[in-house]
């Protein structure tokens, strides 16, 4: 862009394309969900984390958060969300959805859990509970909080914004009489 252009020009060219990176990382976090479920979402539980634009406000101007429970909602899901200060400004958008009074109660029996709002609390979170409450152990990371390896060594089947997904550890029992042989056929088989 010429030196001379518009400043106005320039500010307007630079919110076009933080829109369009904004709306490929909600698309992006939806088609993880969806590749995951292949492309089968109706009746799936959905716990959706963090719903303001950013943490430590209510408010809901260019919230992921809308456009992502949008797509899921569209697609079939049924959603659980929880936001330490936002759900109110959230509840007229979205009336028809379930809030939880905390992180654990929205994942509580969960297929996936996305999260969309980087919140302090969802940091330092006792992981061992959560993947006990939740159907399925998978996070869905628009925020890049966590580790992948400790998550995937806790069980968890992690995918983020830009890291490779990271899948579960299989844990073998090693008390049974089992071939080497037979072992690698049954890791190849999952």
């Amino acid at each position: 862009m010429p030196a001379d252009a518009p400043r106005s020009v320039m500010r307007g060219r630079a919110d076009a394309a933080r829109q369009v990176h904004r709306r490929t990382r909600e698309q992006r976090l939806h088609r993880d969900i969806e590749r995951h479920f292949a492309g089968e979402l109706q009746g799936l539980k959905i716990a959706v984390w963090g719903l303001s634009f950013k943490p430590k406000t209510d408010d809901m101007r260019e919230a992921k958060s809308l456009d992502v429970i949008a797509d899921l909602l569209a697609s079939g899901a049924t959603v659980k969300a929880y936001d330490p200060i936002a759900m109110e400004n959230t509840k007229p958008v979205f009336p028809h959805i379930t809030y939880g009074a905390n992180a654990y109660e929205v994942a509580t029996g969960a297929d996936a859990l996305v999260i969309v709002t980087e919140w302090n609390e969802f940091k330092n979170l006792n992981f061992e509970r959560l993947s006990a409450l939740m159907a399925r152990p998978l996070i869905l990371d628009g925020r890049n909080l966590y580790d992948p390896e400790r998550l995937r060594r806790m069980g968890f089947e992690y995918h983020s914004i830009g890291r490779a997904p990271m899948h579960p550890v299989i844990k073998v029992p090693t008390d049974l009489p089992i071939s080497k042989s037979a072992l690698k056929e049954t890791v190849a088989a999952s």
